[in-house]
C-alpha cells in the first residue's frame, strides 16, 4: 500500500499538557483529520499483519527538522485513520529525508513483514 499524506507536525506541536493531563493539540487533531481524509477509499479495513513501513519525509521548507519528531504523530494518525489496528504491528520502520516540497508531505509504503 502506498499513501501520500500531509507533513506531520512536530511532537512539540502535536501534544499539549494541562497539569497532569496530556492531550492532542488542535494542530494534532487537524493533522489526524487530514490523514483520515487522505486515506478514504484507499483503506477498506485496518491491516492486521506484521508490517514494514517506509516513509519518505518531504519537508515544506529548508528549515532544519528532526525526522524522529515527525514519526510518532504520523504513525498515531495512521492508526486513528484505520490503516492498521495498532502501530505495535510494525516490525521494520524506516524514515528518510526527501527533497523539499512546497507544503510538505510524507510518502508512506506499508508492506507485510
Amino acid at each position: 500500500m502506498k499513501l501520500t499524506l500531509p507533513f506531520p507536525p512536530s511532537m512539540n506541536h502535536y501534544w499539549r499538557r494541562h497539569g497532569h493531563v496530556i492531550y492532542v493539540s488542535a494542530a494534532g487533531k487537524k493533522f489526524q483529520k487530514d490523514v483520515q481524509a487522505a486515506v478514504v477509499g484507499l483503506v477498506q479495513e485496518p491491516l492486521t499483519l506484521r508490517l514494514r513501513v517506509s516513509i519518505v519525509a518531504h519537508a515544506p521548507t529548508k528549515r532544519r527538522i528532526d525526522l524522529d519528531n515527525r514519526l510518532k504523530p504520523a504513525l498515531d494518525a495512521m492508526t486513528k485513520a484505520g490503516v492498521w489496528v495498532d502501530d505495535e504491528q510494525i516490525d521494520d520502520l524506516r524514515i528518510v529525508r526527501g527533497e523539499i516540497v512546497k507544503g510538505g508531505r510524507i510518502e508512506v509504503t506499508v508492506e507485510e513483514f
